[in-house]
């Protein structure tokens, strides 16, 4: 059709990590929020208020049984890139995480285990779900975000559904890593007190 196009919007924000920490800062309403996401007002509104923002799919595990991915539809799924974007721009990682970190991957992490004799591999069960959004929002009002109210529940409204942290999300591994960083460090020094890695 004449004067139509069918070019979808990024998922990316095209500015620098120092830019969009910065930017991030200063968040204080809603509509701040979704100017600095490059979304209408519109579209903030409805991936954050509307119903049925996912859909589910089912993997096989490795080692038997099935992962149920909640994935989001496409507007939702194009805000929280964004967001996600943002978020490891103002994340700071422990040293020990190498998942969902730029630069850190499984062979990373493996690398500091290659030469022990013994390796403890645990699994968290139902992991995300025990994400909330009470959990998620109050992330972001605690330091060092420090948002307020409004911007806290949006954002937590963009990262969780059905109250907790969806697995299927571009941001969910981001915000897990923020909210885990105590247990981090306490599991740093569990370790190093039985001289462990």
């Amino acid at each position: 059709m004449a004067g139509t196009s069918l070019k979808q919007p990024s998922i990316r924000l095209k500015k620098p990590a120092a830019q969009l920490a910065a930017e991030f800062a200063q968040l204080s309403d809603f509509d701040g929020v979704a100017s600095f996401l490059e979304v209408t007002l519109y579209q903030l509104y409805h991936h954050t208020h509307a119903g049925q923002q996912y859909t589910y799919v089912s993997l096989p595990k490795k080692y038997g049984g099935f992962r149920n991915i909640q994935a989001p539809i496409v507007g939702l799924k194009m805000i929280q890139h964004k967001l996600n974007q943002v978020l490891q721009a103002v994340y700071a990682p422990n040293s020990v995480v190498h998942g969902f970190v730029e630069d850190r991957n499984v062979v990373t992490n493996a690398a500091a285990h290659s030469p022990t004799r013994y390796i403890l591999n645990i699994d968290l069960d139902k992991f995300f779900d025990t994400i909330t959004f009470a959990r998620v929002r109050g992330m972001f009002t605690a330091t060092p975000y420090r948002k307020n109210a409004v911007i806290a529940s949006i954002l937590a409204r963009i990262c969780c559904y059905q109250g907790v942290l969806p697995q299927g999300s571009p941001s969910s591994p981001v915000v897990s890593n923020m909210l885990l960083g105590r247990m981090d460090s306490q599991l740093k020094l569990l370790a190093r007190s039985y001289k462990c890695t």
